[in-house]
């Protein structure tokens, strides 16, 4: 005899008795209890419950590892808006751009190959092209513009 099992069927048949249940409706308050299985059942219940746990239990760790990743990229999220802000309103204007560009084709300028050097390998020749291109470029940038004021 399991003590136990006894002890619980009684509680529930004394319960559904004080709330002026018929015999079927202490039967059903067993049944609900999970009382009235047999060994294997209530073997097989256990089971489905201890497995039911576990999914549980792993469901909960992932949901903490992914709220960590979600705070760690709301973190840096933070700081890369943060680092943005720095910037905002300070963008190069065109005449900052242009200033680089005319200090880059001076420092080129600076470089220019005499045009009586012998070139002598395709590598140097597109160098020399390339140096010449850069200083058509500042004659271009440093031409006045069309129906700009003077």
């Amino acid at each position: 005899m399991n003590t136990r099992s006894v002890n619980s069927a009684a509680g529930v048949i004394l319960a559904a008795m004080q709330q002026n249940r018929t015999p079927a409706g202490i039967a059903l308050a067993l049944e609900a209890a999970g009382l009235l299985m047999s060994p294997e059942a209530a073997k097989d219940m256990a089971s489905v419950s201890t497995d039911a746990v576990s999914v549980a239990e792993r469901a909960v760790e992932e949901l903490r590892r992914e709220h960590e990743e979600s705070a760690r990229l709301r973190s840096r999220l933070a700081e890369l808006e943060a680092e943005l802000a720095k910037y905002v309103g300070i963008e190069p204007t065109v005449a900052d751009e242009l200033a680089y560009a005319s200090r880059v084709v001076a420092a080129v300028d600076a470089l220019r190959l005499p045009e009586s050097l012998k070139v002598d390998s395709i590598e140097a020749q597109y160098r020399c092209g390339y140096v010449h291109a850069l200083a058509d470029m500042r004659t271009a940038l440093e031409m006045p513009q069309l129906g700009a004021a003077p």
